[in-house]
């Protein structure tokens, strides 16, 4: 039986969310997990004016919280369906500007699309419902299963959404330099040995500095990048930077965060941002200055990443969107769709 649930009852139980994002199989799980999708929904709002600020935050849920959104879940099966209204009028993830989050979670891919489809032919009685899901894997048990109900909606429509690099840790760090060309291991080996010539140490985050602060520390790094040089940082985007300082936060707070900086001479020069969930590392930013490039100090922060990453017994990097450098870093490119369904 379906229970719908207000917006600060999913905030009361999002820890029942996240464990079935952890059992739902083959999706990006720390994209679809709570931390993430939350931030989204405060930070990143369709049509929202990128003024910093502007957005409210995920614990403040005011009287119009549930006006956009439509949580619910199916106890008997152990799914939930997670979707805010878009200006379109069709219900998407919560998080729609990637499209990395999966607004589906349970263990059984078949039964959580079919609490779907029940969801929206009885939605649709009083009209037309239409449902946009996010970060389905291709070819996936889930993506089989939406296909399925997609030939009984009324519109199916499948498309590409924003793919992930992983690195497989399940066999340590070890396995995975044994899977890389002899060149990108002398270029790490290189990259190691320059920066421990130039007296390059690293520092996680300490316990003691705030979020704000950790922010700033971060943003101080990003300021002397060429990115930021050239305009094209993510960080020069109001909304995306609201988006990464409360997800910082809310990483901060669970312990899911993991930020480690690189310091010459008690100064950053360069940080890895990130976080945990089961068993998955994910990637966020990382950024060097720009005067430091030469050393190598990306390389050799990502190869010390991956070492702490495995010895806390990640199994999967998540590095994100692909780009050029990850080709040589990643095992695989984890496909995934777009796939929208209307009922009535």
């Amino acid at each position: 039986m379906m229970k719908r649930l207000r917006y600060s009852e999913f905030l009361a139980r999002r820890g029942e969310y996240d464990d079935a994002v952890a059992r739902t199989p083959d999706v990006a799980a720390f994209c679809s997990a709570s931390a993430w999708i939350l931030a989204a929904r405060a930070c990143l709002r369709p049509g929202e004016a990128e003024e910093s600020g502007g957005a409210p935050r995920l614990r403040e849920a005011g009287p119009d919280a549930d006006s956009g959104v439509f949580v619910a879940t199916e106890p008997e099966t152990g799914s939930w369906l997670v979707f805010r209204r878009s200006d379109e009028g069709y219900w998407q993830p919560f998080e729609g500007s990637w499209l990395f989050a999966c607004p589906l979670a349970g263990p059984d891919p078949a039964a959580t699309v079919a609490f779907l489809e029940k969801t929206g032919r009885a939605l649709a009685m009083t009209g037309p419902a239409a449902f946009l899901v996010g970060g389905v894997p291709a070819g996936g048990s889930l993506h089989r299963a939406l296909s399925d109900a997609g030939r009984r909606a009324r519109r199916h429509v499948e498309f590409p959404a924003t793919d992930c690099m992983t690195i497989d840790l399940s066999d340590g760090v070890g396995g995975w330099l044994a899977r890389r060309s002899r060149k990108f291991r002398r270029s790490l080996a290189a990259a190691e040995n320059r920066r421990a010539a130039a007296g390059i140490e690293f520092a996680p985050a300490p316990p003691d500095q705030t979020p704000d602060d950790l922010f700033a520390r971060l943003m101080a790094v990003q300021g002397r990048t060429e990115k930021w040089k050239a305009g094209t940082d993510i960080f020069h985007h109001a909304d995306c930077r609201d988006f990464y300082r409360e997800l910082l936060g809310d990483l901060r707070e669970s312990g899911a965060l993991r930020l480690l900086f690189a310091r010459r001479g008690g100064e950053d020069i360069a940080h890895i941002f990130g976080g945990v969930f089961p068993g998955t590392y994910r990637g966020l930013q990382m950024s060097y200055a720009a005067e430091w490039s030469g050393v190598g100090v990306g390389n050799a922060l990502q190869l010390e990443n991956l070492r702490r990453s495995a010895a806390e017994g990640v199994t999967l990097y998540d590095l994100g969107m692909p780009s050029d450098y990850k080709e040589r870093w990643a095992d695989r490119r984890r496909e995934l769709l777009g796939v929208f369904l209307a009922f009535g």
